[in-house]
């Protein structure tokens, strides 16, 4: 090895780029020349070689193995499988011009045998030391292993598998460019009724579907007014867009359940048969069971047309004075449910006189 290796300084960046790629070297002696790697002078190399690297920004690097051990100038070489490095006081004239006790220079003995998804330019200088795009190569000592890449710090670099120089280590190279991310990362894919959202190998983020959930909706009633019938309806928010829709019986308790429904946020209106509808802007319906309490409600509402009007006043005229064993009698008039119609649900109707129900598209 030449000994005009000095001590310089510098700074520079460092660069990772694409897939984990080994160098090999075989014992058989060859002429120093340069060699442009194609696909027909590349082998592809054991698997097993691979698979401990683990850049620590996921990028790609050149290795070496089977280089001759020994001291040098740059320090004490050895033959492990290695990462390979460049040192901004030398450059691509294929001249080392740095020294130092842990970072020796690699040197081959025979011929090089190339991993076919390296395309960067290799060759040997006069001393055996390996020249990747000009560059002389160097070993770090605290790489302890294969799996190591330690070396790259201030004014050193990794060497990347392709006609570009080294450069930055600290550019990061994704999987997916266009998501900035590596396939298996967490993401977020815009739509609020998925989870675990995923970088897929297809470079898309896709989340899995949330499981869909029933509302619960309890309803202030009084329970001898028995069985009631109400409507639920959830719309796409602020839109009349129905999501879903379903004629129910309230039960004596006031309670009564919906069907499944996709996860998501909804508006919902609640619509019980004789009283002005009830809208909910913006409920948000969770996997499971979601609980929806009404707290008051408007009577009045006889014919059932989500308004208080002479038509009511109409129908309630019509079966005032009746009792429940009477052929006439409306239940639905009958607000309070005590089996008469009388002024008592004449100033129910009173009160609630021109009001209408809640209707889609709501605001919140």
């Amino acid at each position: 090895m030449r000994s005009s290796c000095l001590i310089s300084a510098g700074l520079c960046t460092r660069l990772i780029s694409a897939s984990f790629l080994i160098l090999f070297f075989h014992s058989q002696s060859t002429k120093a020349a340069n060699i442009k790697l194609t696909v027909e002078n590349t082998i592809v190399v054991d698997a097993d070689a691979l698979a401990n690297l683990n850049l620590p920004l996921g990028g790609q690097d050149i290795q070496i193995s089977d280089a001759q051990m020994g001291i040098n100038c740059g320090g004490n070489a050895t033959t492990e499988t290695g990462t390979l490095y460049s040192i901004s006081p030398d450059n691509a004239n294929e001249v080392h011009f740095y020294q130092s006790n842990t970072w020796p220079h690699k040197i081959v003995p025979g011929k090089l045998t190339i991993d076919k998804g390296i395309s960067a330019t290799v060759a040997k200088n006069e001393d055996g030391a390996p020249i990747v795009n000009g560059w002389p190569a160097s070993q770090f000592t605290v790489d302890l292993s294969a799996g190591n890449a330690n070396g790259v710090n201030g004014v050193w670099f990794y060497f990347s598998p392709n006609e570009n120089p080294s450069g930055d280590a600290c550019i990061e190279v994704f999987d997916c460019p266009e998501l900035s991310a590596n396939i298996g990362d967490l993401c977020d894919d815009g739509d609020p009724t998925t989870q675990g959202d995923t970088v897929m190998e297809d470079c898309n983020c896709t989340g899995m579907p949330l499981a869909p959930g029933s509302i619960h909706v309890i309803i202030p009633w009084n329970a001898v007014c028995g069985v009631r019938s109400v409507v639920i309806t959830l719309y796409e928010l602020g839109t009349t867009f129905i999501s879903y829709g379903s004629m129910l019986e309230i039960d004596e308790t006031g309670y009564v359940q919906t069907d499944e429904v996709p996860y998501g946020n909804y508006d919902v209106i609640v619509k019980v048969q004789g009283f002005l509808a009830i809208g909910i802007a913006d409920f948000h319906l969770m996997s499971g069971d979601n609980l929806l309490e009404i707290t008051s409600m408007t009577g009045g509402d006889v014919n059932n047309n989500n308004a208080v009007n002479l038509s009511d006043i109409s129908t309630l005229s019509a079966a005032f004075g009746s009792m429940a064993t009477d052929s006439n009698y409306n239940l639905i008039s009958d607000f309070n449910c005590n089996g008469i119609i009388n002024f008592v649900d004449v100033s129910i109707l009173g009160i609630s006189f021109g009001m209408v129900g809640d209707t889609a598209p709501l605001t919140p």
